[in-house]
């Protein structure tokens, strides 16, 4: 995966450099909102910046899933998609990140666009059972392409109270 597992020495983050990764990761959101090439290169900037300034292990920190989402979302917007994926994964595996609904979407997303139909439907089930939870299972998929809920649709049994 990515080699920003490994850069520092383990330390708490202070709350200053918390504003920091948190005003990073908003405004490299705000750029993929352009989706130009421009925007997603400022994007990237940030979020690698933002990646770097963390202590190791980068994955023990849980505002890096939020960092690699967000790194992986560039590289999805670009049509990167099997490195988007590797971003996706590394976001997956930092603290407290399984079960973070919109990464699964995201995995699925990725895996769908790879052609890793089994993967995809793992994931989209695990991003609409993750967010049902907060009874509002198919409003994850809301500003998504419908291709993703409507194959998940064909790959899971239709809830009880419906979709």
């Amino acid at each position: 995966m990515f080699d920003w597992m490994k850069k520092k020495k383990s330390d708490d983050l202070d709350p200053a450099q918390l504003r920091r990764l948190q005003r990073q990761r908003r405004d490299a959101e705000s750029h993929l909102l352009h989706n130009t090439a421009e925007a997603r290169r400022s994007a990237y900037a940030l979020v690698i910046e933002g990646l770097e300034s963390i202590p190791e292990p980068v994955a023990a920190c849980p505002h890096a899933a939020a960092l690699f989402q967000t790194l992986g979302d560039v590289y999805f917007q670009s049509g990167e998609f099997a490195t988007a994926l590797d971003a996706y994964v590394d976001a997956i595996r930092c603290k407290d990140a399984l079960g973070t609904a919109s990464i699964h979407l995201r995995l699925g997303k990725a895996q769908y666009e790879l052609g890793e139909l089994d993967r995809a439907a793992d994931e989209l089930c695990r991003a609409y059972l993750c967010h049902a939870q907060a009874h509002a299972g198919h409003t994850i998929f809301d500003g998504e392409d419908p291709k993703y809920f409507d194959f998940l649709k064909t790959r899971m049994h239709e809830p009880a109270e419906g979709w």
